[in-house]
């Protein structure tokens, strides 16, 4: 009877058992969040800590918000504003083949409701750099203790670097913020190896990898160090567990996008090493640009913060050897990463931007010293005036700047004021067309638009346009058509690396038959009227020819009196007196519905033809 009853117990007894792990288990998770809870309360409350960093978000916040919409934009954040502007499910696509993630697009998107003007496209970057000063004050503060934190969220509060591309619409300050909030747990973790922490360092720095490729080169030092610093322990509680469970939601944060991620590196090892910097010339790019030299560097303030960052890592290794080692083996493994890359693929220093807070972290440690001659709020605000002091020549350069890597908004203005309707226009290389459109309605001023890649492409255009003025907007490094052009134009403007020329007087072009008519024709047949082309899908032209107009032909987009662009610079007139050629309407095409198609012999340029009626082009 005993045994009957205590079988008949037993599950009562199990429920039991089951009832008081869940509540101990609640309760000791509810007693470790409260802990928790007090110590980031503490740490931001006790001292002038809360209210100094309130006052280092807002001017930072008035630092990145100031100037921003004045100036120009450049081809990479116009490009932006293009892949932005298509819906979610075509930017997860990516029918444009950008080998950059989507996350931060995905954000613009949202903030395009706002409009796209400079200032909205470059708001999110702005609020998120914002963002990353309490952040980096976190780490800071874990790092070290809040002394650290504070002068590290200082110095990147007037960092002119940080601020540059906080003013930025590329992914950059997003990618530091992300992969600043990795390290704040990652930190806490190494403290604590609480669960919850090795994981959330895992899922922010997976998510990191939605915003750039360049996130997964933290994972080598933080992984490195993970193992240096527990080596002689458990094995597997002290480096397989944590390991474990940070690649559980790393693996879980990037799973949905797996495919588009290799293809992303793919893309980027096998791009060609046509732009970017090499070896130690991008080592020496980082040096300048972190330590404030970015845009026209004040090279005095430069070296200061070297001599500082060095003066720190001395007065760091004087305090505390670990924390000295972690930084410098960090360092040292991100250094030899861009190194190694930089040979691999086009590369730029603010690929390695997560470098750049650890030079902040061992610039702030050579004020340290002077802690013992002041209380602790006077100490800090200090450290935070001498910051600000020091920043001020290389913020003051900054903000004069009227363009960072391309002034559009100047090329625009200056096209405007020298050219006249009917005008002919011609944009090397082909991509510069984006930021010119965007600031330069080239239909509302009736002016002709050309692009050009090559320099024999040039000549054909030139020689059918034998009574307008022709112009040239030109990239030096176009070498190609710059040199073509530098010799038989005369330059009138000069924005950076782009120029503006005028073609004043016909060259001599020997090579081109005189272009006389023969009795040939072209006849467009599509489109020649009512049709509509939507965005991204594939078209046909058609044309016939009689007669012997040559080889090829050049096809011509025209909107309104106009030329918009260039189909094709040359492709077969076709056989038997017909020819075709298939296009695929560009996410970036302008909607509207008064395009026709030209199509013109290269070699008789008289022979050529228009569309008889106006075709549309519209969104899907």
């Amino acid at each position: 009877m005993k045994s009957s009853l205590s079988f008949f117990h037993t599950p009562w007894d199990i429920s039991n058992h089951i009832q008081v792990f869940f509540t101990q288990t609640r309760e000791r998770l509810f007693k470790y969040y409260s802990t928790q809870r007090s110590r980031l309360k503490q740490s931001y409350t006790n001292g002038p800590y809360l209210q100094i960093l309130i006052v280092l978000t807002i001017i930072g916040l008035i630092l990145r918000l100031y100037h921003m919409g004045d100036v120009s934009l450049w081809l990479d954040e116009v490009t932006a504003l293009h892949r932005s502007q298509q819906s979610f499910l075509e930017i997860w696509e990516n029918p444009w083949g950008d080998i950059n993630p989507p996350l931060f697009f995905l954000i613009e998107h949202v903030m395009l409701t706002l409009g796209n003007s400079e200032f909205v496209l470059r708001l999110a970057p702005a609020l998120i750099g914002t963002l990353t000063i309490p952040v980096i004050y976190g780490v800071g503060s874990e790092f070290y203790d809040r002394n650290i934190g504070v002068i590290t969220a200082a110095l990147l509060t007037f960092s002119v670097f940080h601020i540059w591309y906080s003013q930025e619409a590329r992914p950059y300050s997003l990618l530091l913020f992300l992969l600043l909030v990795a390290l704040l747990f990652y930190f806490k973790a190494l403290r604590t190896d609480h669960s919850l922490y090795w994981l959330l360092t895992g899922l922010f720095i997976g998510l990191a990898c939605w915003a750039h490729n360049s996130a997964i080169i933290i994972i080598p030092p933080l992984l490195m160090w993970l193992c240096i610093s527990r080596f002689r322990q458990p094995f597997y509680d002290t480096i397989i567990r944590p390991l474990i469970l940070a690649s559980v939601t790393f693996l879980l944060a990037v799973a949905p996008f797996i495919p588009y991620l290799f293809g992303s590196y793919s893309g980027k090892i096998n791009e060609p090493l046509t732009w970017g910097m090499q070896g130690l010339e991008l080592l020496q790019a980082m040096g300048m640009q972190f330590f404030g030299g970015i845009g026209s560097p004040v090279l005095i303030m430069v070296y200061l913060f070297a001599v500082l960052f060095f003066l720190g890592l001395v007065l760091l290794l004087r305090t505390d050897r670990r924390k000295f080692k972690f930084l410098l083996i960090t360092i040292i493994v991100l250094l030899a990463t861009a190194w190694g890359l930089s040979y691999t693929m086009p590369t730029d220093p603010r690929y390695f931007i997560i470098l750049f807070a650890f030079i902040l972290l061992g610039i702030s440690f050579a004020f340290l010293p002077f802690k013992k001659f002041f209380s602790p709020t006077r100490f800090l605000c200090y450290a935070i005036i001498c910051i600000a002091v020091i920043s001020i020549p290389s913020l003051h350069s900054y903000y004069s700047l009227d363009a960072k890597w391309e002034d559009w908004k100047g090329i625009s203005r200056e096209i405007e004021e020298v050219t006249d309707e009917g005008n002919i226009i011609i944009i090397v290389p082909p991509w510069s067309v984006q930021p010119f459109r965007y600031y330069y309605d080239t239909t509302l001023h009736n002016r002709s638009v050309y692009t050009v890649d090559y320099a024999d492409e040039l000549v054909p255009i030139v020689a059918s346009h034998p009574d307008e003025r022709i112009f040239f907007i030109c990239s030096e490094n176009s070498i190609g058509p710059y040199k073509w052009i530098a010799g038989n134009a005369t330059q009138i403007g000069e924005y950076g690396e782009h120029h503006i020329y005028k073609l004043n007087v016909m060259p001599d072009l020997p090579s081109l038959p005189p272009g006389n008519d023969n009795g040939s024709t072209i006849t467009v047949i599509v489109p020649n009227g009512g049709e509509n082309w939507q965005q991204r899908s594939t078209n046909t032209i058609r044309w016939n020819y009689t007669g012997t107009p040559g080889a090829e032909v050049r096809i011509e987009l025209i909107e309104k009196e106009a030329v918009y662009g260039v189909v094709t610079h040359n492709t077969s007139v076709g056989v038997h007196g017909s020819g075709s050629f298939n296009v695929t309407v560009p996410l970036t095409m302008r909607l509207g519905k008064d395009y026709r198609i030209r199509v013109i012999s290269i070699e008789n340029p008289l022979s050529a033809d228009t569309s008889d009626a106006l075709f549309s082009i519209s969104s899907r």
